[in-house]
């Protein structure tokens, strides 16, 4: 008994860790990075209605979320805190929400273990505090999976049949994968319940399916469809996609990734997570095979998605997998931890455990004093200091990765279209080296006096090649950096 307490309080302990350094990350306050830009310039610049049509730069995103990111705003004002006030809730609340998931699923010190990894792992982490819908994501499979777990006696009363009729159908409109945890645990409990029973149970919780699917095709209808005439983002997804139903490589390089992005494991240890998960999986069946297959029943059906090609299988778009698989990872460890007949088995936990839990623990606590390790492309300082610094006469150049961000911080800081340009050619780069196209472009510039150029998400070997360059048409006045993020003044008429 005392030992089962000593656990719960480590668990309380690591939950208020995973919140402080939630919160911190969100009072850092940095720069929106090219991503939340293009997808805050939708929010910002459109109507509630108008925001149901495809988004502009490639985004996409669902209705729900953008209305609440849009009543932030309006009710804020336009800022960084505002946009990613909804994630970081629906990240607090995803904590406590894997707290009860790991209490009911888990026992002893896998409890303890599961919250230390949900809480500290980078990407549950760092996309709490991101202007993207995937901490949504992650707290609405969950609250999803309690709830259906909870519900999933053969019949159900009135009250709960209209109460989850009307849960799942705003999920739908709040997150797009939600609709693979509720086809995926409902299919789940039809087939492990009695075949005399089934026609009575269907019947029962006919009211529930009609309500998600009248949702989910009218937002099919009304955003899904329209989204998909985006080429470029139809195609981004479609090069995730496997190339056959028998492509077993695809699956096995897939389910790989899955440890590295979005659970979080670095190098090496994202091959250990995956033996930590293995060994869950042979505990899991040997104790509760209805938990394991449970478990596991997300990830397959979005696996069954991808091989359709209607959801990428790849990085953040499944995050909201991400405490499923925790889940039987912590178990695993605790497996190998357990198996003190067999010592090498009992080291390989050992080293398993601290191989998983140090990194994850030990980058939330580097966070909680220095919050800047997750700042890239921090372009805010960056145009903060040349608009301190700049003369009447000055022109912004801004390259291509760094535009989106340019421009939504432009309106803040009443820079002027007039007052800056928008080049069209990338630095070079090792996989396309070619200077010729951004040079001439460059070049044409010399009827102009000084220059600000802005550069993001560029790597040390792009910032010198580039700085070199510019020696031949220019006379250098001043640079400055941040992370992932350089500017620099040049007199291009003193040459």
């Amino acid at each position: 008994m005392l030992r089962w307490k000593r656990f719960t309080y480590l668990s309380l302990i690591l939950l208020i860790v995973g919140v402080l350094v939630r919160l911190r990350l969100y009072f850092s306050n940095r720069s929106l990075w090219f991503d939340e830009a293009s997808l805050a310039i939708n929010i910002v610049d459109r109507s509630y209605a108008e925001l149901l049509k495809p988004l502009d730069y490639n985004q996409a995103a669902p209705p729900l979320f953008l209305w609440l990111e849009k009543f932030f705003v309006q009710l804020l004002g336009n800022n960084e805190y505002a946009l990613r006030l909804f994630p970081l809730v629906s990240g607090i609340i995803a904590l406590g929400l894997f707290y009860k998931l790991a209490v009911r699923f888990t026992s002893g010190l896998a409890t303890p273990m599961a919250i230390a990894l949900f809480a500290s792992l980078k990407y549950t982490v760092y996309y709490s505090v991101e202007a993207k819908p995937y901490a949504s994501d992650l707290m609405v499979a969950l609250v999803l999976f309690l709830l259906l777990r909870a519900h999933s006696r053969p019949t159900l009363p009135s009250k709960n049949i209209i109460f989850l009729s009307l849960i799942g159908s705003v999920s739908i409109w709040l997150s797009y994968p939600s609709i693979f945890i509720l086809f995926g645990l409902e299919l789940f409990f039809l087939l492990h319940s009695p075949f005399s029973k089934l026609s009575k149970i269907v019947l029962n919780r006919l009211p529930i399916y009609t309500s998600w699917l009248l949702s989910f095709v009218g937002l099919y209808v009304a955003t899904i469809v329209p989204t998909m005439t985006n080429d470029n983002l139809v195609s981004s997804w479609n090069r995730r996609y496997p190339d056959s139903p028998f492509d077993i490589i695809w699956l096995l390089d897939s389910l790989g990734r899955f440890f590295h992005k979005p659970l979080g494991f670095w190098s090496i240890t994202d091959g250990i997570a995956i033996i930590a998960f293995i060994a869950g999986c042979i505990a899991l069946y040997r104790q509760d095979k209805f938990n394991l297959l449970l478990l596991n029943t997300p990830i397959l059906v979005t696996i069954v998605a991808a091989y359709l090609h209607k959801y990428p299988f790849r990085g953040r778009l499944i995050l909201f997998l991400a405490p499923f698989a925790i889940i039987i990872v912590a178990e695993g460890m605790v497996f190998l931890l357990n198996q003190f007949r067999y010592r090498y088995l009992f080291l390989i936990g050992c080293v398993v455990a601290i191989s998983l839990l140090s990194p994850p623990l030990i980058l939330s606590g580097q966070a909680l004093i220095h919050p800047s390790q997750f700042d890239f492309d921090h372009i805010r300082p960056a145009i903060e200091y040349i608009k301190s610094n700049q003369q009447p006469e000055d022109i912004i150049y801004v390259f291509p990765r760094a535009q989106r961000q340019f421009v939504y911080y432009a309106s803040k800081y009443n820079l002027s279209p007039a007052k800056y340009i928008l080049g069209t050619e990338k630095l070079p780069d090792k996989d396309n080296p070619n200077r010729k196209q951004y040079l001439k472009e460059i070049s044409q510039l010399k009827r102009k006096q000084r220059i600000w150029f802005l550069l993001s998400r560029t790597q040390l070997f792009q910032e010198e090649g580039f700085l070199k360059d510019l020696e031949y048409i220019g006379q250098p006045l001043e640079v400055f950096r941040q992370p992932d993020t350089m500017t620099c003044l040049y007199d291009i008429a003193s040459k």
